[in-house]
């Protein structure tokens, strides 16, 4: 019976904070309050981290949800990694705001932190590296297409 209990309780939590994310998605005068009101939530579900990624892609928004992605890495240890994996792949997107905000972001606020620096440093140098990879990689087949092309 507890387990039922539980079931129940969380799905009335997560029913309840999807109706809150959604009326502060509906009111843009409540973007200012996105990462204090997610810092303050006992459970960061799925949800969260998808309208926090909502917010990063809409320019309007994209202060409040990189604040929010920061904040959550910085302050919500069992949220950190979710919040940083989102933060890197935001620092590699298409859209060219998003990611020189994600970049700027991930430098001005969390660089400063030890434990952050270190995660954020290793995936810049893997990016570095995976560049170099793919560039080594396509020059070696261009030579042996220009080689076989010759021969």
């Amino acid at each position: 019976a507890g387990e039922n209990e539980d079931d129940a309780a969380g799905g009335r939590y997560h029913r309840v904070l999807s109706l809150l994310l959604q009326g502060m998605e509906a009111n843009p005068q409540t973007d200012k309050q996105l990462a204090s009101f997610i810092l303050g939530i006992p459970k960061i579900l799925p949800a969260v981290m998808e309208q926090v990624t909502r917010y990063c892609r809409e320019d309007s928004r994209r202060s409040a949800g990189l604040r929010a992605l920061c904040d959550l890495a910085k302050f919500r240890p069992r949220a950190r990694a979710t919040s940083l994996t989102v933060l890197m792949e935001l620092c590699l997107d298409d859209d060219e705001g998003l990611r020189r905000g994600a970049i700027e972001a991930s430098v001005e606020r969390l660089v400063s932190v030890e434990e952050l620096a270190f995660v954020i440093e290793s995936y810049a140098r893997n990016v570095v590296h995976n560049l170099i990879h793919c560039a080594v990689e396509e020059d070696r087949i261009a030579a042996e297409e220009v080689g076989e092309k010759e021969g």
